[in-house]
């Protein structure tokens, strides 16, 4: 067990909290307090726990009655189990170590215990580095379902993504539409066309990222009806556009594989699974995997089931949604598509640690033509959630993670970017001072073995 008192624990995080914004060239950190991590843990997290209880209180007999009477008094205890963790984040309480149910329990236990051992105390929600802190959340509120018996595979967030999926039917419509006509009307495409097209699902898979239920809190997100006017709106909030970089790393891929590491379930998947897709039809892709999470992650994060909810949810519906979800669950039935959940996802390290602690995945990503991160988080774990200054090179911040080439479809919803050039960090702030935490703007950043030959 940790030695650590709470007493020493309270004294230091008393002493390090800062009217500060982050400093560069280290882990962000809540305890500064003009960052965005302090907000997500003083603000945000706890509004997320809350409408966890509310849902849990509102839906009690519907949970009941799915998954059995014995649900009743499990409810009761999950739901004082969530209402003691806001308690302890708003408190900034020492971290505990989990109960051993889980495969990953005592990784997060030794990350503790080595954590502990590195500053001198017990970390805390808003003294230890946010990454951590933050995915520490999400695993705890896990531990409240996992021990009980009625509830170990309970979604608390299924019903926030269902009806972000339910409200994004007019885009997802569009999108239905727009792939029809690109993948299965006209297959006559010259090579430009076969790239312009790429292109645009690219980029409307990047900007698809907008959709996050975890930034909003778990609140609706409004999604342009037509992806396209959506491509023209946006373009000029661009950052970074390694588009064509990614072209030509497609231009010799018949019968490779591709990975794409999921973000957000709901219309986001729609549009990966669109890029998917052409990626097969279009670019002679053998095989799309999609690399999800193995437990409710970040509010809206695709699991497996979620995948499987919306091309089944679109199979059953008319024109043109079945299309498009007939179309996808034969590419699943035949093994084109792909649906993989890894542990590595939902641990609390850096992508630049998985050739170490998890080398079966990160040399089966090595089998991969391209792998393509979707979304904040990932980004945040690929550069390792470091305060770098705006200028740092890409692949500099990847500190050597490269099992293959590798691009970031993010928009920005963290005080943490990398790649750009000299002074376009300070332009962009005087257009838009929050320009960092709003998901306004984007980057697609690519980068290839080349940089490490």
């Amino acid at each position: 067990m940790l030695n650590f008192s709470e007493v020493e624990a309270v004294n230091m995080r008393q002493s390090v909290q800062e009217d500060a914004a982050p400093p560069l060239n280290i882990p962000l950190c809540a305890k500064y307090m003009r960052s965005f991590a302090y907000k997500t843990m003083k603000d945000r997290l706890p509004i997320i726990l809350t409408k966890i209880i509310d849902g849990l209180v509102r839906e009690k007999e519907n949970v009941i009655s799915c998954h059995g009477e014995k649900a009743r008094e499990e409810l009761k205890k999950v739901i004082g189990y969530i209402s003691q963790l806001k308690n302890e984040l708003q408190t900034d309480k020492p971290f505990t170590e989990l109960s051993l149910i889980g495969t990953d329990a005592e990784i997060w236990n030794k990350h503790l215990k080595d954590n502990a051992k590195e500053i001198g105390v017990i970390p805390s929600y808003f003294q230890t580095d946010w990454m951590y802190a933050e995915c520490y959340i999400y695993r705890r509120l896990q531990e409240a379902f996992l021990n009980t018996e009625s509830l170990k595979k309970f979604d608390p967030f299924h019903w926030q993504k269902k009806e972000a999926l339910d409200s994004a039917m007019r885009p997802i419509k569009s999108l239905a539409v727009l792939l029809n006509n690109i993948v299965v009307k006209n297959s006559n495409h010259s090579k430009d066309e076969i790239k312009n097209n790429f292109i645009c699902l690219l980029k409307i898979a990047l900007w698809g990222n907008k959709c996050d239920l975890s930034l909003s809190c778990g609140g609706a997100v409004s999604v342009d009806d037509n992806p396209l006017s959506m491509l023209k709106q946006y373009d000029h909030y661009m950052l970074v556009d390694d588009s064509e970089d990614v072209w030509k790393t497609l231009a010799d891929c018949k019968g490779s594989t591709v990975d794409i590491i999921l973000d957000n379930a709901g219309f986001e998947l729609v549009t990966d699974l669109c890029l998917a897709e052409y990626l097969i039809v279009n670019c002679d892709i053998a095989k799309v995997r999609f690399r999800a999470k193995m437990m409710p992650w970040y509010v809206s994060d695709v699991m497996v089931k979620d995948f499987h909810y919306v091309i089944n949810t679109l199979a059953e519906h008319q024109e043109p949604f079945s299309n498009i979800g007939n179309r996808w669950l034969n590419y699943v039935n035949q093994g084109k598509f792909e649906i993989l959940a890894d542990q590595f996802w939902t641990l609390p390290l850096n992508y630049y640690l998985m050739e170490k602690v998890d080398k079966e995945l990160y040399d089966d990503l090595k089998s991969s033509k391209l792998l393509i991160f979707k979304g904040d988080l990932n980004y945040r774990k690929l550069v390792g959630d470091v305060s770098w200054p705006t200028t740092c090179p890409f692949k500099n911040a990847l500190r050597g993670f490269h099992p293959a080439p590798l691009v970031s479809l993010r928009t920005l919803k963290a005080d943490v970017v990398v790649g750009l050039r000299p002074g376009q960090a300070e332009e962009t702030a005087a257009k838009a001072s929050d320009w960092m935490l709003t998901g306004d703007f984007a980057v697609i950043q690519y980068d290839s073995e080349k940089h490490f030959s």
